[in-house]
């Protein structure tokens, strides 16, 4: 389902809890049915498959439901600060809870690579320090 996808906290779920929502929508789904829909999906890129077997939403998906995932999400996806595109997937947030700033691990890689200084690692927003994490 889409919607685990997209409200779990860093866009994506594993491989094995993708196969095991078939029990969500059909219980009469077997397994390799199950794997041969994902890898149809990834084949046909509404969803990509990392190489550590995460799940997240591909290129085609956030272009052909781009309308669909804005009003349907729109609490929920946050926008990134760097390119203001819907930030779903391998996406990094500030480690002040209170602070809402949300970047693409691309973006903010991109943004933190343009920094010098100590405060190279500060949230552009809030100046807290930044977990690095990217994929």
């Amino acid at each position: 389902q889409l919607d685990n996808v997209i409200t779990s906290k860093y866009g994506k779920i594993s491989k094995t809890d993708a196969i095991n929502l078939r029990m969500k929508l059909d219980s009469s789904l077997k397994i390799h049915q199950a794997e041969e829909t994902l890898a149809n999906f990834v084949k046909e890129k509404w969803i990509h498959e990392s190489e550590a077997g995460d799940i997240s939403v591909d290129v085609r998906t956030l272009l052909e439901l781009r309308s669909y995932l804005e009003s349907t999400y729109a609490e929920t996806i946050p926008n990134c600060m760097m390119c203001a595109e819907m930030a779903t997937c391998s996406k990094q947030s500030c480690t002040n809870k209170k602070c809402q700033v949300v970047m693409h691990a691309y973006c903010a890689r991109q943004w933190f690579n343009q920094r010098k200084g100590s405060d190279k690692y500060n949230c552009p927003q809030c100046t807290s320090k930044w977990a690095i994490k990217f994929d």
